[in-house]
């Protein structure tokens, strides 16, 4: 059974007590969210909230929205604006700071991640033997002389994006530490001669680190996390 119009727009009504109410349609059922938090949705006329410790003591019955999903709980009294609301500020308070809104990463994600940061591990360890074995290097020796700035700006991004995506930030996020990281090399490099030496071909190094993770970051975003 779908959710009626008339039975949404109660709900929404229900929770005037609280500011910065969003409601997504997901299909014919609704999602909820309290300052950018999701904490539970409308489904088949009915309103759930998400588990979570700091909503325990309302007594709440556990259901599930719909077949094969997770638990939720049953907020029976949808009368009661104030008991809503207090629902409502618990709930986010427990997904705030207890970390159950993070997304959960599938081990296709897990495994990447290692292997890019193993790699940027072996990289690095091998630029740092050539500083006293001229031969030992990374592929060539101009390769070599480069690719301390790529292996960094390939951990950052990729570690600083992957978290983000973790707290269900936007992809557009990610695009902007990228380009905030781009910036940054080519200043570094080009700009910035009494702490660096300038070194345009560096900073093209630095570059190209940001533009494989972002293309693996994108990757993970549709495909790395469980719905």
């Amino acid at each position: 059974m779908a959710t009626t119009k008339d039975y949404r727009d109660f709900i929404l009504e229900q929770l005037n007590l609280l500011d910065n109410i969003t409601c997504k349609s997901m299909m014919v059922e609704y999602l909820l969210y309290y300052n950018g938090v999701l904490f539970g949705g409308i489904y088949d006329d009915r309103l759930l909230v998400k588990i979570v410790d700091s909503n325990k003591k309302y007594n709440m019955q556990e259901t599930i929205p719909y077949e094969s999903a997770k638990p939720m709980y049953l907020v029976d009294d949808v009368d009661n604006q104030e008991t809503i609301r207090d629902i409502v500020l618990d709930t986010c308070k427990g997904l705030k700071w207890g970390f159950m809104d993070i997304r959960k990463s599938k081990n296709i994600t897990t495994i990447t991640l290692v292997m890019v940061f193993t790699l940027c591990f072996i990289l690095g360890i091998i630029r740092w033997i050539n500083i006293f074995n001229e031969n030992v290097f990374v592929i060539t020796k101009e390769i070599n002389s480069h690719i301390t700035n790529f292996t960094i700006s390939l951990m950052l991004c990729t570690l600083i994006g992957y978290l983000l995506l973790c707290y269900r930030k936007k992809y557009s996020t990610i695009i902007i530490i990228g380009l905030i990281l781009i910036s940054t090399n080519l200043i570094y490099e080009t700009i910035l001669p009494f702490i660096n030496t300038i070194d345009l071909i560096d900073a093209v190094y630095g570059i190209l680190g940001v533009i494989i993770s972002l293309i693996y970051l994108l990757f993970i975003d549709k495909k790395g996390f469980d719905n």
